[in-house]
Parts: structure tokens; C-alpha cells; sequence
């Protein structure tokens, strides 16, 4: 099996994230991990939007290889203390 490379949209900022997919593709890239703080958030992005990136992501010849979460500073999924992880759910 032949290895795969894939590249993080935060790389490009806030730029279109159908952008970053064509240019992507351009440059040989197998996947993409969408920084879902810049072209996905959770809470503002439907389920169509979401059914359009994942299209748009294939049809461009990509998989999708992550989603990639950037947390506010403090947040830390690795804390000792249960309630500091309960806040990184809670985000």
C-alpha cells in the first residue's frame, strides 16, 4: 500500500476552504484535515454544508483524513482533573 500525505487547512488561515481543497489537489495531496474553527464550525455549519464539503472533497479526488479542533487556551483533553476535561467536552 502506498503511503498517503495529507495536508491541514490551517496551513491556508480562514481561506475558502474550497480553496484549499483545489490547491491541494493541484499539488498532489491525497487528503485534507479540515481546522474545523475556520472552515466547519460544529455549531454553525448543517448537515447539508457538511454534505456539500464532503462532496466537493471527493469529487476534488481527496479523502478526508481529520477533523482538527484548535482549543481556546487553558482547555486541555489530557488534564489530570476530570472537571478540566469535562470543559474541553463542555466546548
Amino acid at each position: 500500500m502506498p503511503f498517503k500525505v495529507s495536508a491541514c487547512s490551517a496551513n491556508f488561515g480562514r481561506a475558502d476552504l474550497f480553496h484549499v481543497v483545489d490547491r491541494l489537489a493541484a499539488q498532489g495531496f491525497d487528503g485534507v484535515e479540515i481546522t474545523v474553527m475556520y472552515h466547519a464550525v460544529p455549531a454553525e455549519t448543517s448537515a447539508e454544508r457538511r454534505r456539500e464539503i464532503k462532496q466537493y472533497i471527493a469529487k476534488a479526488g481527496l479523502q478526508i483524513s481529520a477533523l482538527h479542533f484548535i482549543f481556546p487556551g487553558g482547555l486541555k483533553m489530557t488534564a489530570e482533573e476530570a472537571s478540566e476535561r469535562q470543559k474541553v467536552t463542555d466546548h
